[in-house]
């Protein structure tokens, strides 16, 4: 077998692995295809420059599907029903009169957004997410703070050192995150490396955690970890999450409540 069959057949396999856990890291793939470090990193460039995957810090992420590698717009569009019960029971649930509460720069936050401004509780909210800022604009009742700062366009939010200061200077009762997996080893975790000094700022800077997370990211691990869930109050996700996953969850001491 020549050397490009060996390479075919070896990235087909990585496709099939990122296809099946969405975010893998670079140990994994030469764990998995017992491959050297150089060959796994030779066959990920190829594959990114097909429009296969896209490389991050440490591993690589789908972009054939997977509702966390997808454009904005797609984001947004998968799971509506599943974010806008989740959406609804945070509000119903997690958020008073006079709270000060941050909103993450996650699609499920833009359905919080929308689901606050229809409820009419007065509130004081701080985002660095620029679709939610966008909707929390029509409640009158809502005294908004955008994290503002450079825009990045492929995920509608601002993260930069502007951002940041924003968010370094408003104390919060309440963050709502929403990561892109909660996995049975305890981790809440991001693909979004870009964003990770946002949300952890968010975190120092609340009293509570509270994630928001349809079921498509229950079981699942990215390369980032946020926090423990131990360091979150609850985990707000739709009725189709698997059961045994959320079983191993709250053994992880994390209590669990589906909308």
């Amino acid at each position: 077998m020549n050397n490009s069959k060996k390479a075919k057949i070896r990235q087909d396999k990585i496709r099939d692995m990122l296809l099946t856990q969405d975010v893998v890291t670079i140990h994994e793939f030469c764990e998995k295809l017992h491959a050297s470090e150089a060959t796994i990193r030779n066959d990920l460039t190829f594959l990114e420059s097909q429009h296969v995957l896209k490389r991050v810090l440490g591993g690589a992420i789908s972009t054939e599907g997977t509702p966390r590698n997808t454009s904005l717009h797609l984001r947004t569009a998968l799971y509506n029903e599943d974010k806008q019960n989740i959406a609804a029971y945070a509000v119903k649930h997690y958020i008073e009169p006079g709270m000060t509460i941050a909103l993450d720069a996650g699609t499920t936050c833009r359905f919080i957004a929308q689901a606050l401004v229809e409820s009419k509780i007065p509130v004081q909210v701080i985002t660095n997410n620029f679709h939610a800022a966008s909707i929390l604009m029509k409640g009158e009742q809502i005294d908004l703070f955008l994290a503002g700062g450079r825009i990045d366009r492929n995920h509608g939010s601002c993260h930069d050192d502007n951002t940041l200061d924003m968010i370094n200077s408003i104390h919060c009762d309440r963050f709502f995150l929403s990561p892109n997996g909660i996995d049975s080893e305890a981790q809440v975790t991001s693909t979004a490396i870009d964003e990770h000094a946002a949300k952890m700022a968010f975190i120092h800077q609340s009293d509570q955690i509270i994630l928001v997370a349809d079921h498509s990211k229950i079981g699942k691990s990215a390369i980032k970890v946020i926090c423990r869930l131990e360091d979150a109050a609850v985990l707000i996700t739709d009725q189709q999450a698997d059961r045994d996953e959320l079983q191993k969850i709250e053994q992880c001491g994390l209590h669990v409540e589906q909308a």
